[in-house]
């Protein structure tokens, strides 16, 4: 992206084993104005944190459809994920807030797609309820297949 002369920048989150690995790739890259190394975010602040996205980038090849992307979702953040199993379901029930990636180039076409966009309050309103019932349907089923 950096490359192709795209404005932007990528506020990484969390503070995982993966992260010294993580700087110093990103410091042999020179790539260091592009990204900002924003650590744990207590869950209090989260919701001002999203407030603040564009979009959410999800590059892990196994996430799945996992917290960050339903709390991306409830927010109104479009998310761009690469494509997997979980992500394709994401994107089954959200295809107007979730897309799909397999390389490099396309991420980055996304990401310019949605720069300073946001979804409309009907479709964010929307996928808020949608989510839950998704959410209350999962913890109902988890629930049963341990009674019975």
């Amino acid at each position: 992206m950096a490359s192709q002369n795209l404005n932007f920048r990528i506020s990484i989150i969390g503070d995982g084993p993966e992260s010294s690995k993580l700087r110093s790739n990103i410091a042999m890259n020179e790539l260091q104005k592009f990204v900002d190394f924003e650590g744990r975010i207590p869950n209090s602040e989260l919701v001002e944190f999203y407030r603040k996205l564009n979009c959410l980038l999800v590059c892990a090849p196994q996430e799945g459809y996992g917290l960050s992307i339903r709390e991306a979702i409830i927010q109104g953040v479009f998310v761009i994920a690469l494509e997997n199993k979980g992500t394709r379901e994401a994107r089954e029930l959200f295809p107007e807030s979730v897309y799909l990636f397999k390389t490099v180039d396309e991420a980055a076409a996304l990401m310019e797609k949605f720069r300073d966009k946001r979804l409309s309050k009907e479709t964010a309103n929307y996928n808020q309820e949608r989510q839950l019932k998704v959410d209350q349907e999962s913890i109902t089923n988890l629930a049963k297949s341990w009674i019975y």
